[in-house]
This record gives C-alpha cells, sequence and structure tokens, in this order.
C-alpha cells in the first residue's frame, strides 16, 4: 500500500516521500473512522478498541517519522522547501490528532450495549458522517495535488458539520422551560463536560512534551 501513495508523487524528494506517508496517514485514519461508524451502527463492537488501537499506532508511528525526517531536511539540506516542511509538519500533527478522536468513538461504541439509535437525530448524523468521510477524500486530493478546489470544498462541509453540531448539542444540553428531563440533560452536560477536560488535559500535557521531548517525539509520554 506504501508503494502506491508513493505512486502519486510525481518527484521523488525527501519532502515527496514525506507528503507520500502523510497520504497513508490520512487513509489510515478514513479506515479508523470507519470501523469505528460500523461498530456504533452495523456490527458487533466487541475488541473494536483493540483493532483501532493498533491502526492508531501505525499513524502514531508515521507521525514522529515524519516529523524526524523533516527536522533532519530542514537542518541539512541545502536545497531546503521550508513552506512544504512546515506545512507537512502540521499536517501530520492534525491527521494524528483525527486518530485520536477515532480511538474516543471507539470506547464509545464499547461503552454502548447495543447499536446506538438516535432517533429523530439520526438522519443528521447519517448526514454529518457522509460529509465528514468526503472530507477525508479532499483532505488526501489536496495534500497528494495542492488542489485549492477540494480544499475550499473541504472547508465549506467542515463549516456545515459544525454548525449541525453545534446546534444539536445546544437544542440537547439547552432546556426548554417546562422540561421535566432536568437530571438526564445534566447527565448529559457533565459526559460532555467529562470528554472535553480529557483533551483540554491532553493538549497541555503536549504542549509541555514540546520542550521535554525530542523533536520527532512531541505530543508523545516524555522519554
Amino acid at each position: 500500500m506504501k508503494g502506491f501513495f508513493k505512486s502519486l508523487i510525481s518527484e521523488d524528494t525527501e519532502i515527496d516521500r514525506c507528503r507520500a506517508d502523510a497520504l497513508e496517514m490520512i487513509h489510515t485514519c478514513q479506515e479508523m473512522f470507519n470501523v469505528v461508524l460500523r461498530a456504533l451502527h452495523e456490527e458487533e463492537s466487541e475488541h473494536i478498541r483493540d483493532r483501532v488501537k493498533g491502526m492508531d499506532a501505525a499513524v502514531n508511528h508515521f507521525q514522529a517519522d515524519v516529523r524526524r525526517r523533516i527536522y533532519r531536511y530542514l537542518a541539512l539540506s541545502r536545497d531546503r522547501d521550508l513552506l512544504s516542511a512546515l506545512q507537512l509538519h502540521d499536517i501530520v500533527n492534525e491527521i494524528e490528532r483525527v486518530g485520536d478522536y477515532s480511538k474516543n468513538i471507539a470506547e464509545l461504541a464499547e461503552m454502548v450495549p447495543s447499536r446506538v439509535d438516535w432517533g429523530e437525530h439520526e438522519a443528521g448524523m447519517a448526514s454529518v458522517r457522509a460529509k465528514v468521510l468526503e472530507m477525508f477524500d479532499l483532505c488526501f486530493q489536496t495534500v497528494a495535488t495542492s488542489d485549492k478546489a477540494a480544499a475550499r470544498r473541504c472547508e465549506l462541509l467542515y463549516q456545515e458539520v459544525a454548525n449541525h453540531c453545534d446546534d444539536t448539542l445546544e437544542a440537547l444540553v439547552t432546556p426548554p422551560e417546562d422540561d421535566p428531563n432536568m437530571v438526564e440533560r445534566r447527565i448529559l452536560s457533565l459526559l460532555l463536560m467529562l470528554r472535553y477536560t480529557k483533551r483540554v488535559a491532553a493538549h497541555l500535557k503536549n504542549a509541555v512534551v514540546t520542550i521535554t521531548n525530542p523533536y520527532h517525539r512531541l505530543g508523545y509520554e516524555i522519554r
């Protein structure tokens, strides 16, 4: 599979090889996202975290390796493509985060005792899922070919997804005055706060290891 992604790149510089690995990261994260969606909606979720954890480990390896090679490239290459190097550094960091959130969804799939059914919100969530999957394809296309039209379409889809998520979340958490289910809504807000707090703490941890870890291991446990 790795050779396939390299075949999409016309040249064979170190930056091109890093870009090919970034494409493989996007492909793997899209597969992870599909796996966790199937676990939520179509099949048994047993051991889903183990399956996703293995894919996430591969993504983490690519991220660290690309960052190490970019650092070396910037330090040693005389004909540096500074912009592409910095872009790829940021891209692999963002894609690695996608893997983290897919792991969070896998955790949710194992917590839910049966296939999820979001009732009146199911159609809206199905639309969101389709848009996110299209965003994976557009992200891949943009990274592979610098396609500005694909990038603009990806940004537009993000805004649609974000608006739907924000509007639905507000509707769920903000109760009408005569709502008798305040306890259920408080539990919902607590669940969300637990997840958001964990992500805030994780990003703060990543900030400190920026100082304490080697460049290519930024964002991982202190070594």
